[in-house]
């Protein structure tokens, strides 16, 4: 799973080293999802653990995807098609196939309950060229 996170603000705390920071040295375990769901490798990209743009999906499209064996796919096992999930206020650009989908995972984490719905747009993005991986 790639994820993509967005800063509003730099100047604020988290910044986006801090986040690098904690994401590579976690002060607990972390997991995906259930407790027994721990990560099989890093939870960073070794040799891209940070790229930065403006563009969600020209991210996603250039980000090197990582295989089950831990390392990057090759051009040869790459797909040319991404399945991916954007915020639906960046809409379906032009060359995506997507379709919005009501999600419910909003959650009032200090009482612990479910918090409601969002919306959201899935599809396939086309890859492009990713960053060279070592």
């Amino acid at each position: 799973m790639t994820v993509v996170l967005t800063l509003l603000n730099e100047e604020e705390e988290p910044g986006l080293n801090r986040i690098l920071e904690a994401l590579k040295h976690p002060s607990r375990p972390l997991f995906i999802g259930r407790k027994t769901c721990l990560p099989s490798r890093p939870l960073l990209d070794p040799s891209t653990p940070l790229v930065e743009g403006d563009d969600l999906l020209e991210l996603l499209r250039r980000i090197p995807r990582w295989i089950r064996r831990g390392r990057a796919e090759s051009r040869r096992e790459a797909e040319d098609l991404l399945p991916a999930c954007w915020p639906d206020e960046l809409g379906t650009p032009s060359g995506v196939r997507g379709e919005l989908r009501r999600v419910f995972d909003l959650r009032d984490w200090a009482n612990q309950l479910p918090a409601g719905s969002r919306w959201r747009m899935e599809g396939l993005i086309e890859v492009k060229d990713s960053i060279e991986v070592n």
